[in-house]
């Protein structure tokens, strides 16, 4: 799905189903990221729906960017630890 935001150009959203899958993580992992680690940020990687039972949308590209370098961080740190 193409949104229109702003500046920035047409972005490819996907619903968390889809999102998930092609990240390769489970549907709860994903919200968790967004959720509770805040790993993934509101309006930059991921926006609310129109409406309160509308699924969040997911810009994939950005996501796998930053799971990438969170995993990249994560495999430095064991590597010093």
């Amino acid at each position: 799905m193409k949104i229109q935001a702003g500046l920035e150009g047409s972005r490819d959203w996907r619903r968390t189903g889809l999102a998930a899958q092609e990240l390769g993580v489970h549907e709860a992992t994903l919200k968790r990221y967004a959720d509770r680690d805040q790993i993934l940020i509101e309006s930059i990687h991921w926006i609310y729906g129109l409406y309160p039972n509308s699924p969040r949308l997911w810009d994939v590209k950005l996501c796998r960017e930053v799971l990438a370098y969170r995993g990249k961080l994560n495999r430095q740190a064991e590597k010093t630890g």
